[in-house]
């Protein structure tokens, strides 16, 4: 199962097209659900929950970049929480190597997706 974020809801014709179902009666703007891509010639369809709804009312959440960034936060709070700078000046060598670690990650999610996924952070 993928997950997807609703972003809009469907107009009239988003909703006509291809006999979708109206996400106003399923869905909440902003919530996340996990579903299925339906692909066909000229449009894809979301499928949640037995429901089809078209595809441009959605993001995809790309699980990868959602547990990278949730690291990102967790190092640089680590470096926040020790606060060695307020009493030096400069980081500590525990503090260096998060930082290092984080910009690592946002580097790799800068890279173009095929490499993404073959990023691993090594200890």
């Amino acid at each position: 199962m993928m997950k997807f974020k609703l972003i809009k809801h469907n107009s009239d014709d988003q909703r006509k097209w291809s006999s979708n179902d109206d996400t106003n009666k399923y869905l909440i703007v902003g919530n996340t659900y996990e579903g299925e891509k339906e692909v066909h010639s000229y449009h894809t369809k979301i499928i949640i929950d037995g429901k089809k709804f078209n595809s441009v009312c959605f993001e995809e959440i790309d699980e990868f970049v959602v547990a990278c960034n949730e690291e990102i936060k967790s190092l640089m709070n680590e470096v926040k929480a020790h606060r060695c700078m307020e009493k030096r000046g400069n980081w500590c060598l525990d503090c260096e190597i998060a930082n290092a670690k984080a910009q690592g990650i946002q580097f790799a999610l800068n890279t173009p997706s095929q490499t993404k996924r073959q990023y691993k952070w090594q200890d």
